[in-house]
Formats: C-alpha cells, structure tokens, sequence
C-alpha cells in the first residue's frame, strides 16, 4: 500500500524575476540577500499542524503545541485504518446489521399496526 504523503517536492523559494538583471551588474546587494519563501508555502505552514512541544530553540510562549495530541494519537490510527482499506473489525459491521434489521423489523411493526387500526375503523 502507498503512504498517504506523496514524495514529490516543490519548491519554496521565491523566484526572483531581477535575478538576471542583478547578476549580470554583479550587485552584491542581491547575490547575499537571503532567499524569500513563497506566497503559497507560508499559507501551508501557517495552516499546518504542528507540534512544537519539545523545541528547543523557541521561546516556550510562543510554541505551537495545539496539535500535539492530533498528530501523536489520531493520526497512526488513520494510518492504520488507510493500511486495512478501511476496515476496522467485525464491530462496525455487526452494529450495521443489527441497525438494519431493526430498522426493517420496526417499519415492519408500523405497517402492521396501521393496518390493523384501519380494518377495525
């Protein structure tokens, strides 16, 4: 079975259109100038969950640690349930029936007991 995370990259580096231009004047200015991160990737990670529990280097006030418990808990169990196809036991498919069998056995009390009410008015 395939991963749920596809392997394939992109990049995040902003394309700087006066790169040429600037290469060519040999400006300093711009060879040293650290590289800007796209419109598009810094909305995803604004976005992302993330699980800055353990980081060191971030002052711990301004950790993000709101998805911690998604990420270590319900996540392996989509993993694992993505790896089975969906299935997740006998459980589900056992309340399944049961639903279904009441549901036929109640609509067919309905129909039975309205009849009978018709027949004696």
């Amino acid at each position: 079975k395939d991963s749920l995370v596809d392997n394939n990259c992109i990049s995040c580096k902003e394309e700087d259109e006066n790169a040429n231009n600037n290469n060519n004047n040999n400006n300093a200015y711009y060879q040293y100038q650290e590289p800007e991160v796209n419109a598009m990737c810094e909305e995803l990670y604004e976005g992302s969950a993330k699980c800055e529990k353990n980081l060191k280097y971030k002052n711990p006030a301004y950790r993000d640690t709101g998805s911690c418990d998604y990420i270590q808990k319900i996540l392996p169990v989509l993993e694992k349930v993505y790896h089975k196809n969906g299935s997740t036991g006998g459980a589900a498919t056992a309340f399944a029936v049961l639903f279904g069998l009441s549901t036929v056995g109640a609509s067919a009390a309905a129909y039975y007991f309205y009849s009978k009410v018709e027949r004696t008015t």
